[in-house]
């Protein structure tokens, strides 16, 4: 779990060294929602589709930050993504 002592941050710069990474898989909508908070409260900043790949930074209560394309960063719902192994 993170907290707010500062953790938030050296998980981002481990995350960012290790360079993990997710495939969006399907989903019943054919998108996924990126959010600014790791919610379903969270607003909806932008979309993601099955097959693509992103960077995360971040991972909380089954949700991962990740970054798109436009380096701009958002929450996805882990449930429609798989880890790529390195």
């Amino acid at each position: 779990m993170i907290f707010g002592n500062g953790e938030d941050e050296k998980t981002t710069e481990a995350a960012k060294t290790q360079n993990p990474k997710l495939r969006i898989t399907n989903t019943p909508t054919g998108w996924l929602n990126v959010r600014d908070e790791s919610s379903l409260d969270g607003k909806t900043i932008g979309k993601v589709y099955p097959d693509d790949e992103y960077g995360y930074t971040n991972e909380k209560d089954g949700w991962y930050k990740v970054i798109l394309e436009d380096k701009t960063e958002g929450w996805i719902f882990g449930s429609y993504t798989e880890k790529i192994k390195n």
